[in-house]
């Protein structure tokens, strides 16, 4: 009986290590499994979003608002400020680790607070991490190192030419990677999937099969990596879905959101389910 077990096992460990190889892009369905919500004119600039305690949070990009919103509806459901006033700057980018909220600027600086109470305010901690030269405009937590991933959309800088860069800020010590945890070829995403310039907006892990996704705005493009910073599958969104799509999150039962800046029109949450 033991060996009948060990000969089972042994014939289905290739099977899912194929399948977690494969990472899980490919399981959603882009072209008609997906519904859309037009939101308010308040988040007209909507940028990230993410999920804390199954509620989901947004943000827009000129102060320091924090709007709860159902996931399915749009609908707004409490806003609250960090600072009182708000604190004003470039917010790119929203994640959630242990019971706090972070925020990160286009410069650089990263936001910790807690959840607050309809038209309320909070207090914060703020850190600058120091490499506001790359633009930065993608956040998401790695339970793994229990980190932050920062992904920038810019110039890396001489050292990296070539490269879109994403570094790691360490939630136990508050201080950012000396080098960048993840580099992206950016001549191997031209050459294998024809993109001319892959800018990082939003990045999120998938916590079942411990790939990335990363999002490019300027692209309308979705991205796959593994946890060693492969690029193993790629998607293109549709142009006329998506006016410029800023933020990604993973909704609590699989679904992937995305989040689009409603330019001269509304923004939206598209919400994508997985393949059956």
């Amino acid at each position: 009986m033991k060996l009948r077990y060990c000969l089972l096992v042994l014939f289905f460990l290739p099977v899912f290590s194929v399948l977690n190889a494969q990472g899980s892009l490919s399981s959603y369905n882009f072209n008609s499994g997906y519904s859309q919500a037009e939101l308010k004119n308040s988040l007209n600039e909507i940028s990230g979003l993410t999920f804390l305690s199954d509620k989901l949070f947004v943000h827009n990009d000129e102060s320091a608002t924090i709007f709860q919103i159902d996931e399915y509806s749009g609908k707004i459901i409490k806003k609250f400020t960090v600072g009182n006033p708000a604190v004003k700057g470039d917010f790119e980018d929203i994640a959630a680790a242990q019971g706090k909220l972070y925020l990160i600027t286009s410069t650089g600086d990263i936001y910790m607070f807690s959840e607050g109470n309809n038209k309320g305010n909070v207090g914060y901690k703020m850190f600058s991490t120091g490499i506001a030269k790359s633009d930065i405009e993608g956040l998401c937590y790695d339970e793994s190192a229990h980190s932050l991933l920062i992904a920038c959309k810019g110039n890396p800088g001489k050292h990296y030419k070539g490269y879109k860069v994403i570094y790691s800020f360490d939630l136990n010590t508050n201080t950012v990677s000396s080098e960048p945890r993840f580099k992206l070829n950016l001549n191997d995403l031209r050459n294998k999937y024809g993109l001319s310039d892959f800018s990082p907006s939003a990045i999120i892990k998938n916590k079942k099969t411990g790939t990335f996704f990363i999002l490019s705005s300027r692209d309308k493009a979705i991205a796959e990596m593994t946890a060693s910073g492969k690029i193993i599958n790629l998607v293109k969104l549709d142009e006329y879905r998506h006016n410029q799509p800023e933020g990604i999150e993973f909704a609590p039962d699989g679904s992937l959101l995305i989040s689009d800046e409603g330019g001269s029109g509304r923004g939206t949450l598209t919400r994508y389910s997985m393949k059956k």
